[in-house]
């Protein structure tokens, strides 16, 4: 073991090893942070695809609204064209759009947020790679130096 070719390669075999686990921690961290962007990215698409069905919920709603105060104004036997029914069409015009502009954009507020957190999770992913190459540094120059060592004692 006291052989300079030994102890070379030893040391370059011990510092190889932390070279491949650290590159390995980091390729890791990298996966799951793709993992976490597809997550999010795809809890982003729901988020848009709610707000289309919540607008198309609420426009509807407001149809059945509409057709409900135009069966009514029938039964009394008043024009459609009243000015009550036009008030009461446009009351329920005014609410619906108002709640439906609400509800629509706070799915896509949703939607802007997990996109924006798909896009930190891939960041934080390349950045722990980058941590992890220069982590490796002082390692793979102890297994460059180790197998330096070993081929002086050889030569």
């Amino acid at each position: 073991m006291g052989d300079p070719v030994s102890a070379g390669l030893m040391t370059a075999a011990s510092a190889g090893l932390k070279v491949a686990g650290g590159i390995g921690a980091g390729q890791s961290a990298k996966m799951e942070g793709k993992i976490k962007a597809i997550r999010y990215k795809t809890a982003a698409e729901a988020g848009r695809v709610r707000a289309i069905q919540t607008d198309a919920a609420y426009r509807d709603e407001l149809s059945t609204t509409l057709a409900n105060i135009d069966a009514i104004t029938a039964g009394q036997n008043r024009g459609v064209d009243s000015a009550t029914s036009r008030a009461l069409a446009s009351k329920a015009e005014q609410i619906n759009s108002r709640a439906r502009q609400v509800a629509t954009s706070n799915e896509i507020i949703k939607a802007i947020s997990s996109d924006t957190d798909a896009a930190m999770a891939l960041y934080a992913g390349k950045q722990a790679m980058n941590a992890s190459m220069l982590g490796v540094i002082p390692d793979a120059l102890s297994a460059a130096q180790g197998l330096y060592k070993a081929g002086q004692g050889l030569g």
